[in-house]
C-alpha cells in the first residue's frame, strides 16, 4: 500500500517536470478532431427524436398512477438529454487528457462563447444531471412516507442546497483559469507529440492542476450517491408501513420501484465508465487520445439509453412506444397481429391515494 502511494506521489510531483506522450503513440484517424466532430454529431442527430418521443411520452402519456413522480421524471429527463446535447452539439469539447485543456467544435464557440464560460456549463450540468436522479428516489420516499411533516418543510431548502452543490463549486473555474500567453507553450511541453492538426486549433488551458476540480467532482459524487442510497433504503421502508396491502399490491409496487432503479443505474455506466478512465488518465498521466475521444462519445449517449430503458422499463411508455410503432408499420403497410392486454386490477387505499393523486 505505502508503495502504491509512493509511486502515485511521484506521479504528482512529475506533473510539471515531464511530458505525457508514449514513445510508441502515433495518432490515427480515431483520434482526430475532424472524427470526433462527425462522430459526436451524427450520433446527437440520431438519437435527438429519442430524446423527443420520451419527452412526449412522460408528459403525455403518463398515466394518473403515475403522477406523482411525473415532475421529478420530466426534470431528470431534462437533464439527461440536455448534457448529451451540450457534448454532441452545443460544445463538442476536444480534451487533451490527462491535462486539463483543449478546445471545443460546438455550436456555442461559433458563436463566441468563451471556453471557460462552457467548460463550467458541461460539468455543472452534469453535476446537476446527477442530482436530478437523486431527486427521483427522494421524491420516492416523501410520497410513500406517513410521517413526513419535518421532511416536508426541510425539502425545498435540501433540493436548493443540492442544486447549489452542483453549480457553485464549478465557478470556482474562473479563479483557476491561468494567462493564456504562455498556456499553449505549457501544453505543447507536456503533449509534443500532438498532431498537426490538433495544434491548428486554439488550445485552451483551463489549469495546470487538475486535482482541485477532480476532487470536487469526486466529493459531490460522493455525496449524492449516499443521499440516493439513504432514499431508496428509505422507500423500501415507506413501502412496507402498508400493512393492509394485498401481496399482489406490494408485489406491483416493488416491481415499479425496481423498474425505476434499473431505468437510472444501468444507463449510469455509460457515464460512470468514461468519466472513471478520465480520473485514471489525470491521476497516472495516461494519454490516450483515441480512448478519450470514444469517452466522450459514450458520454454524449448517456440520455439516450436512459430514455430507451425509461420507454422499457414502465408499462405505460412502452405499451405506447409500441403503438406508435404498430401504427406507422400500418401507415406504410405492414400489419401485425396484436392482442390486447389487461391491466392488473388493485384496490383504493391510502396508498394509492398518496401514489396516484399526490401533488
Amino acid at each position: 500500500m505505502t508503495s502504491i502511494l509512493s509511486s502515485l506521489w511521484n506521479r504528482f510531483l512529475e506533473y510539471n517536470l515531464t511530458n505525457y506522450c508514449p514513445d510508441s503513440y502515433h495518432h490515427t484517424y480515431l483520434d482526430s478532431p475532424e472524427f470526433y466532430f462527425l462522430a459526436s454529431h451524427l450520433v446527437g442527430f440520431l438519437v435527438f427524436p429519442v430524446y423527443i418521443l420520451g419527452a412526449f411520452l412522460i408528459i403525455v402519456k403518463t398515466p394518473k398512477s403515475m403522477k406523482s413522480v411525473k415532475l421529478t421524471v420530466v426534470n431528470f429527463h431534462f437533464w439527461t438529454c440536455f448534457v448529451d446535447i451540450l457534448y454532441s452539439f452545443l460544445i463538442s469539447p476536444f480534451l487533451l487528457a490527462p491535462l486539463f485543456a483543449g478546445f471545443t467544435m460546438g455550436l456555442f464557440g461559433r458563436l463566441g462563447m468563451g471556453v471557460e464560460h462552457q467548460v463550467v456549463l458541461i460539468m455543472a450540468s452534469t453535476a446537476a444531471m446527477y442530482v436530478s436522479i437523486m431527486c427521483v428516489y427522494e421524491n420516492r420516499f416523501f410520497i410513500l412516507a406517513l410521517h413526513k411533516k419535518c421532511w416536508k418543510v426541510g425539502r425545498i431548502p435540501w433540493y436548493i442546497l443540492n442544486y447549489s452543490m452542483a453549480f457553485v463549486p464549478f465557478l470556482t473555474l474562473y479563479f483557476l483559469v491561468p494567462d493564456q500567453e504562455n498556456a499553449r507553450q505549457w501544453i505543447l511541453d507536456k503533449l509534443p507529440c500532438l498532431s498537426s492538426e490538433i495544434q491548428s486549433y486554439p488550445l485552451f488551458l483551463i489549469n495546470q492542476n487538475v486535482f482541485p476540480i477532480l476532487i470536487i467532482a469526486m466529493a459531490l459524487c460522493t455525496i449524492v450517491s449516499t443521499e440516493a442510497l439513504i432514499f431508496c433504503i428509505l422507500a423500501k421502508k415507506a413501502l412496507k408501513q402498508y400493512g393492509s396491502l394485498s401481496q399482489n399490491t406490494v408485489k406491483l409496487q416493488n416491481k415499479f420501484l425496481r423498474a425505476m432503479i434499473l431505468q437510472l443505474l444501468i444507463p449510469t455506466g455509460f457515464l460512470v465508465i468514461p468519466l472513471s478512465w478520465l480520473v485514471w488518465s489525470a491521476l497516472l498521466k495516461l494519454y490516450s487520445p483515441m480512448v478519450t475521444c470514444f469517452s466522450f462519445i459514450l458520454i454524449s449517449t448517456h440520455g439516450f439509453f436512459s430514455t430507451i430503458f425509461m420507454i422499457y422499463a414502465q408499462i405505460p411508455y412502452r405499451e405506447a412506444a409500441i403503438g406508435y410503432v404498430v401504427f406507422t408499420l400500418r401507415f406504410v403497410g405492414i400489419r401485425l397481429k396484436t392482442r390486447e392486454r389487461k391491466t392488473p386490477v388493485v384496490e383504493q387505499s391510502l396508498f394509492h391515494l398518496r401514489t396516484s393523486h399526490f401533488l
